[in-house]
């Protein structure tokens, strides 16, 4: 049995209107989000008044705007637990481990904290002992500068003053710190971090996009005698395989493991 159309047209609409909301606009009115949709204020209306009863936006009342609702963190939570991304990602964390001969690692940002989701060794004879689903703040080790370097001034001025309740190895200890390091990621494309969490470990890490939000990052995590020197070139493959990487997390559709 054929859908309606106008019943998938509504779908649509409403998708375009959800997906319309990102970390550098995270609030839309009726008229400026009807214009960048090129579709009828009424049509919008309808839309975010639907979203916005059933929890997944909430309204302003003074500007009138709507923001993302508590109804998506629910169902964040739940996908980021349920074993999807892993599934996704996996293939092509394999084939960059075998590519660069040491351990990959893929994380994704979650409020404050930043969560590793996925993991692949390389073939070399080091191993290290990686615990999937570990959490670690936001200011701590590469592949936490390369996603929050790209958040707005103002969600980082809020992170900072909450202060560095975890203490690093090696910092950043201090909002100069931290803000020469994210500048140096948006300067460079990637993040390094030596002995941040552990004396012996050295990372390099590339933030991934969905459309233009950053949502997570992928890193190589190794010895500092096997990585140092080969910090461009080791992010240079890192982002080559970031656009697979993002197509995996939008399609919903894995790779088959080579």
């Amino acid at each position: 049995m054929m859908a309606d159309p106008r019943t998938l047209s509504t779908v649509q609409r409403t998708l375009e209107v959800l997906k319309s909301f990102s970390a550098d606009r995270p609030e839309w009115g009726v008229t400026e989000l009807a214009d960048k949709l090129g579709v009828h204020k009424s049509q919008v209306h309808r839309a975010l008044a639907t979203l916005s009863a059933e929890g997944f936006l909430v309204p302003n009342p003074v500007s009138r705007k709507y923001r993302l609702g508590p109804a998506l963190v629910r169902l964040g939570m739940i996908a980021g637990e349920s074993g999807g991304v892993p599934q996704l990602v996996q293939p092509v964390l394999e084939r960059l481990a075998m590519q660069m001969g040491e351990t990959v690692v893929f994380n994704l940002a979650a409020e404050a904290e930043y969560v590793m989701r996925a993991a692949a060794d390389g073939p070399g004879a080091i191993r290290f002992a990686l615990t999937l689903n570990r959490r670690f703040p936001w200011y701590g080790g590469a592949c936490g500068h390369a996603i929050f370097a790209h958040r707005s001034e103002d969600e980082i001025n809020s992170l900072l003053n909450g202060g560095f309740t975890h203490s690093t190895q090696s910092g950043p200890h201090t909002r100069e710190d931290i803000l020469r390091r994210h500048a140096a990621v948006r300067e460079h494309g990637f993040a390094v971090s030596i002995g941040e969490y552990d004396e012996k470990i050295m990372s390099v890490a590339v933030p991934v996009r969905l459309d233009s939000d950053v949502i997570g990052s992928v890193g190589v995590v190794g010895v500092p005698a096997l990585l140092a020197g080969r910090e461009t070139q080791l992010a240079e493959e890192l982002m080559a395989a970031t656009d697979m990487l993002a197509e995996q997390l939008s399609s919903g559709t894995p790779l088959p493991v080579a």
